[in-house]
């Protein structure tokens, strides 16, 4: 964007999610390179399904192109609907948003007439302005409302349990080899720092996660990974769908030093991905953002035991007291 007019470099700055939601529409309706570049970060990917059921993932290069050749549409605006948002800190932001969009027959996820696509999308602060990190979507043809098919009644009951039962639990456990189970290889962590967002490729996140209590990080309070006080935190806020296929959940993990909100967002692929030993059809995480509050600081190292060996030393520091106070008192001098 070196060689844009300052008027318009200001007009495509998203110093909010909502403004960075905005570029968004621009970019996809106007074919507007720079709107793009201003909303969707480097580090981005979008994610969704081929007719196969397997995971297409596509970069900033490859979204960007897709999206400048696709055509203008600014007669399909009037569908674009931002259903909700919802702020994580102040760093983090998503939002459940419907866009309509002509055709694609070319695309990895083809077309052959206008689509309503209803899309999750995760955003981070990058500095002073706000980017789209990750997107998953659903869609249906823009004739027959977007439909994109029914939720099954027992899907929030397998997100759940991709989510609580493989994501959580292994996190919980320290299981670098169940976490590749249910993070995708396409998947990324990525989360705001001072120096910019960071993006954490898949196979380095499930390596963090077996190497967890022996990090700088977590080490001094490896003493915590089973006290019952790190894994009360543990939460699953909410579930919602684009699709049958497409799933958010927001939920919170005990950690410490760090409580952790994730924002994970979930695709159900018939086909399990390639080099992932034990992988399944099924609901994979695609996509994780966090951000994270301290938690349990005051406990690091020896300075902390669980509920039950603290009550343990109060008990033999009595007994001794006891016992003190049964001696008979030294003779005079």
């Amino acid at each position: 964007m070196s060689n844009v007019d300052p008027a318009r470099r200001a007009r495509t700055m998203a110093s909010t999610p909502e403004a960075c939601l905005q570029l968004y529409f621009t970019a996809l309706h106007d074919c507007d390179g720079d709107a793009f570049d201003a909303m969707f970060h480097p580090c981005g990917k979008l994610l969704g399904l081929d007719p196969e059921g397997s995971v297409v993932s596509r970069d900033h290069g490859a979204f960007r192109a897709g999206a400048l050749t696709r055509g203008a549409s600014p007669e399909l605006r009037r569908h674009d609907r931002i259903l909700c948002t919802r702020a994580l800190g102040d760093s983090l932001c998503t939002a459940k948003v419907q866009i309509a969009l002509p055709a694609a027959p070319t695309s990895p996820t083809p077309t052959t007439q206008p689509v309503l696509y209803t899309d999750f999308v995760a955003m981070l602060r990058d500095g002073a302005t706000w980017k789209i990190v990750a997107k998953v979507y659903a869609s249906g043809a823009l004739a027959d409302g977007g439909f994109a098919g029914a939720v099954a009644p027992d899907a929030a009951a397998a997100v759940a349990e991709a989510a609580w039962g493989r994501y959580v639990g292994s996190n919980r456990r320290a299981d670098g080899a169940g976490m590749s189970r249910v993070f995708h290889p396409e998947a990324r962590l990525t989360f705001s720092t001072d120096d910019g967002v960071r993006s954490i490729p898949s196979d380095d996140f499930v390596d963090m996660v077996q190497n967890r209590w022996a990090s700088p990080d977590h080490a001094p309070f490896s003493h915590l990974r089973d006290d019952l006080r790190a894994s009360a935190r543990d939460s699953l806020q909410s579930i919602d769908f684009a699709g049958p296929d497409v799933a958010m959940v927001e939920l919170d993990v005990g950690m410490p030093p760090k409580l952790f909100s994730d924002v994970l967002f979930l695709l159900r692929a018939r086909r399990p991905p390639p080099g992932r030993p034990g992988g399944a059809p099924g609901w994979w995480i695609v996509a994780k953002s966090s951000i994270y509050a301290p938690f349990l600081e005051h406990l690091e190292a020896e300075d902390a035991r669980p509920p039950e060996a603290s009550s343990s030393s109060l008990r033999a520091r009595a007994a001794k007291l006891l016992a003190r106070a049964d001696r008979p008192p030294p003779p005079p001098p």
